[in-house]
């Protein structure tokens, strides 16, 4: 069994004409709900051995803010393609970075998060910023991943579900 944990990109900046998409960085608040969320990841135990991170700025912090909040210090991956990636790309991504991980957090983008969870056969939900979502994967080896494979979803947290709990 492996662990899949996705997380899209907590609230950002709009940025305006003057700054690329790429480009742009968390709002006070994301940085807040970021917090919360490492917070959320710690303290139940959650932490992964790999994250595989979307290049952006606001991928990165969320990224960097949730580790320093949760106070992990898993191994990290900065991947340009992860940008912007499809749910094909964020799986396929996850099977030939993980390696010997037993537990990986993708921090994404939508529509691509949302998506994950569908093209796993886990339905369509609603993946606002900063939302968690942990899947369980029936595989031995991440290449698995790439093929069909037996996924559970064990929960979709959300910064609305952390703040009324």
């Amino acid at each position: 069994m492996k662990e899949l944990l996705v997380i899209r990109h907590a609230e950002s900046e709009h940025g305006g004409h003057t700054v690329r998409d790429h480009d742009r960085t968390l709002s006070e608040r994301g940085r807040g709900d970021a917090e919360r969320m490492g917070h959320h990841i710690a303290s139940n135990a959650l932490v992964p051995d790999v994250i595989l991170c979307s290049s952006s700025t606001r991928t990165t912090e969320t990224c960097a803010v949730l580790c320093d909040s949760g106070v992990m210090h898993p191994k990290i991956e900065f991947i340009e393609q992860l940008y912007l990636a499809s749910h094909a790309c964020m799986l396929k991504t996850a099977s030939q970075h993980a390696m010997g991980a037993d537990r990986v957090m993708l921090v994404g983008h939508n529509p691509g998060c949302e998506d994950v969870l569908h093209a796993l056969g886990l339905g369509m939900h609603e993946v606002p910023t900063c939302t968690l979502m942990r899947i369980s994967l029936d595989i031995e080896d991440w290449l698995e991943l790439e093929g069909s494979c037996k996924a559970t979803l064990m929960e979709l947290t959300s910064i609305r579900d952390l703040e009324k709990g």
